[in-house]
């Protein structure tokens, strides 16, 4: 799970263009084929209904990170071609970091004492 190339996206391939990108949105609906990656540089664009497809080159390779498990996991072997998933789907991966601390109740021998007498 990890982002695309958009600078290789919109350039279509590797480029030494100090991309600043942007998303712009083409009309009312939403759809793919309305939105448009440009570059802020050179004035690059392509239509992000380009990058669908299960096997597009454009999207580039699967990096495999695995940002889920921490930035100690490192990278599994991958070599897949990244796809492009809308991230309002219902089967999308949404990482929440969170961290707890599970500390006893100070008290809880003295609870546990009185409740038995």
């Amino acid at each position: 799970m990890g982002d695309l190339p958009w600078a290789d996206f919109v350039h279509e391939g590797d480029s030494d263009c100090p991309a600043e990108l942007w998303l712009d949105d083409l009309g009312t609906t939403g759809e793919l084929t309305e939105l448009r990656v440009r570059c802020g540089s050179c004035k690059m664009t392509r239509l992000l209904s380009q990058a669908v497809g299960t096997d597009n080159p454009a999207l580039g390779r699967c990096d495999g990170s695995q940002s889920w498990l921490g930035p100690a996991a490192g990278r599994a072997a991958c070599d897949a071609t990244n796809r492009l998933l809308i991230r309002t789907a219902s089967n999308a991966y949404f990482p929440q970091k969170l961290s707890v601390f599970s500390l006893p109740d100070r008290g809880q021998d003295l609870h546990a004492a009185v409740a038995r007498v």
